[in-house]
């Protein structure tokens, strides 16, 4: 426990360094969310943004960021302390879990102060679709297991990806069918069995997933070797 809580506290020292999490994460919702203001009368209006905010803090903070250790070889430090993967994916995924709690906390106060919503009930729904989508966390780890694309090359299509989506939120049709935000914003919806069974068992299939993609997390830097 006390090598979680050194990775976490490490994690959590390299965010506040860095202020393009911020930039991203935070002040980027914030403004697709002012620019659409429009649309946002009900605290459910803010779950596509709550969805980008979780989605990148995982994907960027959890599986990105171990690849990016990796390539940068800082990972040899890291696990010369200790060898267990194991610890080291959970303190990311709780950096990444308090990371999204701040973000979205953000995000709810501007839209409390501009659009007289709810604080504590878009707190209540954005905190349940942060364990909710806790999954995809795991599923990020996949990213680790690419063999042929530099660090550089796999975030800059994440971002694209991640930015369309942002740019489709107030559009139909069919591209917006593959939208990941659009999936995962629609998880406080879920109510019927086959959504509940839809949702489980994807969710078994992400965290395993994830757990064998820990166990085979390679160390040294795939591009040096």
């Amino acid at each position: 426990m006390n090598v979680v809580r050194a990775y976490y506290v490490l994690n959590m020292k390299m965010i506040l360094k860095e202020k393009l999490p911020f930039i991203w994460s935070t002040l980027l919702p914030i403004i697709f969310l002012i620019a659409n203001g429009q649309a946002v009368t009900d605290v459910m209006h803010l779950n596509f943004f709550w969805s980008f905010i979780i989605m990148s803090s995982y994907v960027f903070g959890v599986g990105l960021h171990a690849v990016r250790l990796r390539e940068q070889g800082l990972l040899k430090t890291y696990f010369s302390i200790n060898q267990s993967r194991t610890q080291f994916f959970v303190a990311n995924i709780l950096t990444q879990i308090t990371f999204a709690f701040f973000s979205v906390l953000t995000l709810n106060l501007v839209a409390t102060v501009i659009y007289k919503l709810n604080f504590f009930l878009s707190m209540f729904y954005s905190m349940i679709l942060i364990v909710m989508a806790l999954p995809i966390a795991f599923l990020s780890i996949n990213l680790t297991m690419i063999k042929k694309s530099t660090f550089n090359t796999v975030n800059t299509v994440v971002t694209i990806i991640f930015f369309i989506s942002l740019m489709l939120i107030n559009m139909t049709g069919v591209f917006n069918y593959l939208n990941p935000l659009l999936y995962t914003s629609k998880l406080l919806a879920i109510g019927t069995h086959i959504d509940i069974l839809i949702y489980v068992f994807s969710s078994i299939v992400f965290i395993l997933s994830g757990l064998f993609c820990i166990k085979k997390y390679e160390v040294n830097s795939i591009m040096r070797r």
